[in-house]
């Protein structure tokens, strides 16, 4: 992008830039990124699924704790055929998202906690509505607009998401739909 932007005429710089951007951008993705994606994906889904399965009730608080960052890489879509194998299996999950509902719940809390703190306006606005949706299960906003502009928030949002999913994993939370995880879905 920041090559287009330097060379191209302002005369056509408005329709040029974003579509060569997207003609190099695209293959790279399609071609690199994608299938890295996927590898990488597999392996922390094996590694959470061996997790699950060697350490039980406790796997859920390290489910709470990490998805935050699985969130903001886009690793947490490589969960769902866990998801899936679970549904199948039992009708329910007992691992991933009651994991990822204290973990959803907590960047939540942690953005609603900035709301509180912050003196700017932007700030507050910012936190406010980002906490909303994060307590509801949409955390990108908190997590990118948020928590990581304040570190603090962010590590303890890691560590609230494990408290509640060591919580969640000792009272054998499961659930029993496909929701996005947040307050909405404990219905």
């Amino acid at each position: 992008y920041n090559f287009f932007e330097k060379y191209i005429p302002k005369e056509i710089k408005l329709f040029a830039v974003p579509l060569l951007t997207i003609l190099i951008v695209t293959p790279v993705t399609l071609i690199l990124l994608g299938p890295a994606g996927t590898f990488i994906g597999k392996y922390i889904a094996d590694a959470l699924q061996w997790v699950n399965v060697t350490l039980g009730w406790l796997s859920v608080a390290i489910m709470g704790a990490i998805t935050p960052i699985l969130v903001m890489t886009g690793m947490n879509q490589a969960l769902f055929p866990l998801v899936f194998a679970e549904f199948d299996a039992f009708g329910y999950d007992p691992f991933v998202l009651p994991g990822m509902l204290a973990a959803n719940v907590a960047v939540g809390a942690a953005a609603l906690a900035v709301y509180f703190r912050a003196k700017n306006a932007d700030n507050k606005a910012l936190a406010l509505s980002s906490g909303i949706t994060g307590v509801l299960g949409i955390t990108e906003p908190s997590i990118f607009g948020v928590l990581l502009r304040f570190k603090k928030p962010f590590i303890a949002a890691m560590i609230g998401g494990g408290v509640g999913g060591l919580f969640a994993g000792i009272m054998g939370l499961a659930e029993y739909a496909i929701v996005s995880p947040g307050l909405a879905a404990i219905l």
